[in-house]
């Protein structure tokens, strides 16, 4: 599998978070992004209330850092100090990940071919800092149109969507996934590396089938900038608080 050794922080993403206590894990061992599923019907689909209690316990983690800035405001900021790199996309896409780091943590809400109306409207009453969006939506539109930063799912074998997104930039980064995502499969660590270090010059999050035992070498994959988990830090169905720990851990440890 493709390696490169790269200095720079790295971002490490907790999804299908379902309660505080699980989000307490995230946020205390030092997770960057809490991820939260919108999309109805799906074993990790969260109730409302408690998305709106997660999005509190990372307000005060960072307020407790002496944090004001939203999610908003570090993508307005990358976009006023960076318009001269928007035309290169792991620039401008590691540029927004360091100001994700520097400032979070985030709750992310994962949605999957909801309407953009529907998107806003949980945005603004459950408070979610940053939507992901894991179906066939029209990236531009979705990304001018919604109120917070958006992070948008990629498939590798979708070259064409991900080259015509990347061209449009002004999101946070894309994140490479399996098809259906939240399945556990690992994806393809060299074609990842192939279509966006090497034929595009990108960068991504990468996401299917990480865990504990593999984290490390994940954040080395090249053009990595981040990692998204969420079956690999469960048990028997349901999160495991010591491997939300672990996963963490190896994670800063191996980068």
């Amino acid at each position: 599998m493709t390696q490169t050794n790269q200095k720079q922080q790295k971002l490490i993403k907790i999804c299908g978070l379902k309660t505080p206590t699980e989000a307490k894990a995230a946020i205390n061992n030092g997770a960057n992004l809490l991820g939260v599923i919108m999309v109805p019907n799906r074993k990790r689909t969260i109730d409302p209330e408690e998305a709106l209690k997660i999005s509190q316990l990372c307000q005060e983690a960072r307020l407790s850092r002496g944090i004001t800035t939203t999610s908003k405001d570090l993508l307005n900021k990358v976009i006023r100090s960076n318009t001269a790199t928007t035309s290169k996309p792991s620039e401008w896409f590691t540029n927004t990940i360091q100001e994700v780091i520097s400032n979070g943590p985030f709750l992310v809400g994962v949605f999957r071919n909801q309407s953009i109306a529907e998107i806003n409207d949980s945005v603004a009453k459950l408070r979610l800092d940053m939507v992901q969006l894991h179906g066939t939506e029209d990236i531009e539109e979705y990304a001018s149109e919604i109120t917070v930063p958006v992070i948008p799912r990629f498939v590798l074998a979708d070259s064409t969507r991900l080259q015509l997104a990347l061209r449009t930039g002004l999101f946070v980064a894309p994140l490479l996934d399996s098809e259906a995502g939240g399945e556990g499969k690992v994806i393809d660590w060299d074609a990842a590396a192939n279509t966006l270090g090497k034929e595009l010059g990108g960068v991504f999050i990468l996401a299917g089938g990480l865990k504990p035992e593999n984290v490390a070498a994940a954040l080395n994959v090249k053009g990595c900038v981040g990692v998204d988990v969420s079956g690999g830090v469960e048990t028997d169905g349901k999160k495991d608080l010591s491997k939300i720990k672990l996963f963490l851990e190896n994670g800063r440890n191996g980068q």
